[in-house]
Order: C-alpha cells, then sequence, then structure tokens
C-alpha cells in the first residue's frame, strides 16, 4: 500500500497542477483568445469520443482494472491479455469505420446543421481525435496496473493542457488558422498517445503475445461475460455524462455550449478529490469484493461517502460564495453577458457533484462486485432518461441552460437512489451516517455566514476574505463536531508535522 499512496500523492499534486492550468485556461485566456463557438466546438469533441469510448473500446480499460490480477503472476498470460485488449479498439474502429461510412453525414447534419454548423465543417477531426484519445485511455489504465500513475496524470492534466494553451495563443496572434488549430488540437493528443505507447513498452515490458491464449485461460468465460454486461453499462454512463454537452449543442448552439463549459469547468473542480480518493481505494475495494469481505466493503462505502461529502461540500461552498467575483476575473470578447449566463449552470451542476460524491463509491461497489450485472439494465435506462429529461426541460423551461444543467442533476440524484437501493439489499447498508447530517448543517450555517460578509469592493479581497473566513469555519466544525474520523486523524498528523518542524 505504500507504493500506492506515494504514487496517489504525487498524482494529487501534478492533477492540481493541471488543474491550475485548466483554470487559467478556461477562465483566463480562451474566453479571450477564442469566441464561445470556438470554446464550445473543443468541449464538444471532446465529449464525443468520451462518447465513442466505450463502444469502440469494449471497455477494455474497465476489464483491465478488473482483471488484471488474474493475469499478473504469469508473464505470457498477461501479454496475451494485453494483446487482447489491444486489439478490441482496433476491431472497434473497424466498426465505426462502416457505420460512419454510411450514416456519417447524415447524423452531423440531423443533430449540428440548424443551430452548430461549425461542427460539420470539423467533423473530419473526430475519428482521428478519437482514435488517439481511446488508445490514450486504455495505455494509462495499463501503466496504472503497474503502480506507476504519475507520468501518465502528467501528460494528461498538464502536458495536454499547456500544448493547448500554446496553440491558442498562437491562434490569438493570427500565427494559425482555425482549421490548423484543430489538426493541432489532434496532434497533441496524438503526441499524448506516443509517449504513453514508449513509456508503457519501458515500465511493462510488454511482448506481442497470442490473444488466443487469454480465451484460452479458464477465466475467459467470466471475461466475456463481464464485457457484454459492461459494455451496455459503460455506453450508457458515458451518455449520461456528455449529453449535457451534445443537447446544448444540437439545441441551444455551440455559443451555448461555451457558456457552459466555462461552467462547468467550475463545476468539475469539486469532483477531483474524488478522483484521488478512487485511485487508493480501487485496489483496497477489488481486493475486498475478490476475498469477499463484506465488512470490509462496506467499511470502504461508509468512509468514502462522509469523506468524499466533506472535501466535495467544502470546494462547492468556497466557489459559490465568491462566484461573482470569480466571474469578474473572465476576460471576454466583449460577451461578458453571455458569460455570466453560466452562473446558475455552476450552482445547479455542482450540487450534483456535491449530491454524486456524498453517496460514497456505490458506482465503484457495483463495477467490481458480482452486481455488475445491474449495469447492464440500469446505465442504458439512465441514459435515455438523461436524453428524455433534457428534452423536456428544454420543452417546458425558457432558459436553455439551466433546463439542461436540471436535466443533469436530476439523472444524478435518480441513478444514486437507484445504486443506493441495489447495495442496500444486497448489503443491507447505506452510505449514511450522523456525520452527514453533521456536516450538512455546517455548510448551511457557514453559506449564511459567507453570504451575509460585506462586499470590499475589491474581487481579490472579496475572495480572500470569503475563503478565509467560510474555509475556516468550516473545518473547525468538521474537527471539532467530529464528523469524520478520519478527517480528525489527517488533522492530527498535520498537527503534529508542523509542531515537529
Amino acid at each position: 500500500m505504500g507504493i500506492v499512496v506515494k504514487e496517489s500523492i504525487k498524482s494529487s499534486a501534478i492533477s492540481y497542477l493541471g488543474i491550475a492550468i485548466g483554470f487559467v485556461n478556461t477562465i483566463l485566456l480562451f474566453p479571450k483568445m477564442l469566441s464561445l463557438e470556438e470554446i464550445g466546438l473543443f468541449k464538444l469533441l471532446l465529449s464525443i469520443c468520451i462518447i465513442i469510448m466505450p463502444l469502440v473500446q469494449f471497455n477494455g480499460s474497465t476489464l483491465l482494472t478488473k482483471f488484471y490480477s488474474y493475469f499478473a503472476d504469469d508473464d505470457k498470460l498477461k501479454n496475451s491479455f494485453f494483446s487482447f485488449l489491444f486489439i478490441l479498439p482496433a476491431f472497434g474502429f473497424l466498426v465505426l469505420f462502416i457505420v460512419s461510412f454510411y450514416f456519417n453525414d447524415v447524423v452531423y447534419e440531423w443533430l449540428f446543421r440548424k443551430n452548430s454548423p461549425l461542427v460539420i465543417s470539423y467533423k473530419w477531426s473526430i475519428v482521428p481525435l478519437a482514435a488517439f484519445f481511446i488508445f490514450s485511455n486504455l495505455l494509462e489504465v495499463a501503466i496504472f496496473t503497474k503502480l506507476k500513475s504519475v507520468f501518465a496524470t502528467f501528460l494528461k492534466t498538464v502536458f495536454v493542457r499547456l500544448l493547448t494553451t500554446l496553440i491558442v495563443v498562437l491562434y490569438f496572434f493570427s500565427f494559425l488558422s482555425q482549421t490548423q488549430l484543430l489538426l493541432s488540437f489532434v496532434g497533441i493528443y496524438g503526441i499524448q498517445f506516443f509517449l504513453l505507447l514508449i513509456y508503457f513498452f519501458k515500465v511493462s515490458n510488454f511482448r506481442w503475445t497470442n490473444p488466443l491464449l487469454t480465451f484460452k485461460s479458464k477465466f475467459f468465460s467470466e471475461i466475456k461475460s463481464y464485457m457484454a454486461f459492461i459494455f451496455l453499462g459503460g455506453s450508457g454512463a458515458v451518455i449520461v455524462s456528455q449529453i449535457d454537452s451534445v443537447m446544448a449543442s444540437s439545441k441551444l448552439g455551440l455559443k451555448y455550449t461555451g457558456i457552459y463549459t466555462i461552467a462547468f469547468f467550475m463545476a468539475v473542480v469539486i469532483e477531483i478529490p474524488r478522483r484521488n480518493i478512487i485511485q487508493v481505494l480501487a485496489p483496497l475495494l477489488t481486493k475486498a469484493v475478490k476475498e469477499e469481505n463484506q465488512e470490509e466493503i462496506i467499511n470502504l462505502y461508509r468512509k468514502t461517502a462522509i469523506n468524499q461529502f466533506i472535501a466535495s461540500g467544502l470546494v462547492f461552498l468556497l466557489i459559490a460564495v465568491s462566484l461573482q467575483d470569480i466571474y469578474n476575473f473572465i476576460p471576454t470578447k466583449d460577451n461578458y453577458t453571455d458569460v455570466i449566463k453560466g452562473m446558475p449552470v455552476f450552482l445547479i451542476v455542482g450540487a450534483s457533484y456535491v449530491f454524486d460524491m456524498l453517496m460514497g463509491c456505490n458506482t465503484e461497489i457495483i463495477h467490481y462486485s458480482k452486481l455488475y450485472k445491474w449495469n447492464a439494465l440500469l446505465i442504458p435506462l439512465l441514459a435515455l432518461l438523461a436524453i428524455g429529461l433534457n428534452i423536456l426541460f428544454l420543452d417546458y423551461l425558457d432558459n436553455g441552460l439551466v433546463a439542461i444543467a436540471l436535466a443533469t442533476l436530476s439523472t444524478i440524484v435518480i441513478h444514486n437512489a437507484i445504486r443506493a437501493s441495489i447495495i442496500y439489499i444486497y448489503f443491507k447498508s447505506s452510505p449514511f451516517s450522523v456525520g452527514h447530517l453533521k456536516f450538512l448543517v455546517i455548510v448551511g450555517l457557514s453559506a449564511l455566514i459567507g453570504y451575509a460578509l460585506p462586499d470590499s469592493g475589491n474581487k481579490y479581497l472579496n475572495i480572500l476574505l470569503n475563503t478565509a473566513v467560510v474555509g475556516g469555519i468550516v473545518l473547525w466544525l468538521t474537527y471539532t463536531v467530529k464528523v469524520s474520523p478520519e478527517f480528525n486523524h489527517l488533522v492530527l498528523q498535520l498537527k503534529k508535522r508542523l509542531i515537529k518542524r
């Protein structure tokens, strides 16, 4: 576990550096250097890649996480398993190419011609971008299985963002045309893929081995069953997570996707602690599932629920009480009145992330346990629900951005309620504790104090004051009323280190 924790800490530090670069890009540079339509185009292209990924990859990255330990002790079988997983996307892209050849124009014309014609001009970029994106994802997971997450995390969160900054600056100063900008954007993900490939060969000692050995292994029957069920589940899950960008582009236009993207980025910051917690949790949870240690599964479930609630609630609150001042940082191309339409989006989508995190690791428990078969039924239904709610809210609400954000919130609430119910039926346990109620009261009290603080007239001073007062109150009360044993233990450890130094 020492290696896992050490790698996780390093990866977390790099992730937060990447978030800082992302903040500079999304909040400070891109609104000034790109039009809202161009910002929306970047977001939509990546959303389409994410939607395509499980279909083309057959959820190979999830298979790798689930079954790598089954083959880890036999180099020949392990290499065969890797070879098998690398073949899956190649086959998937062949199918995608055939489907695209016949239906590509019809789909893009139907979805985007009316409100987002710019997408039609650059639809050629999607297949190569998706190829680099999908194979890079598979290589990242393969590298993570070797407990080497730092370099892959650096490439994904820092390297890609820095190069994106570079090409946007070049575009702003007219060194690149719009077409060259998109070509460069695709090229960045190509560079990431090739660097990951080189690093994978270095850390894994991989040698191409007949994939048929995986078919003949005693585990293949379980792999085949898992792959069939998780394929539907994984495909639906990404639709749920990315449908907002597609619906915004299709129904409202790329300008609104750009507005949504800026607000969405600030909301995504809330989820960053979850990613780092899950990195540490995953090997512990898969081990507990493999050993059928129900007590440990429930213990991890409850611990993640309260600690993720603390982390997400604090970040959400700190941004919310300074939201107007944060938006005042955004330098725009005379479209500030459009950009600030995203403020309600942050509050709604941010609340959905907090709710998702306070429900604990329910997704991972179902994903890695024998309950995974539920994904084949639930996630496609949730994907249809997400699409239906988006259409419904867009039809009945005048504010399209709020409609899409509310559809996202509703889907996440329903999604988590169903998963929590399944876990309760099988494990007779819920994620909730007294700590949830304590922290909810703390957040409510701190929010009232935050909004009651006077406006100094200076955005820098306002943010500093709000962060210090609200953050201090939340942390002090959380420690004092003992919301979480893990949080109090962490505080005591930090105090000991400070005293020692």
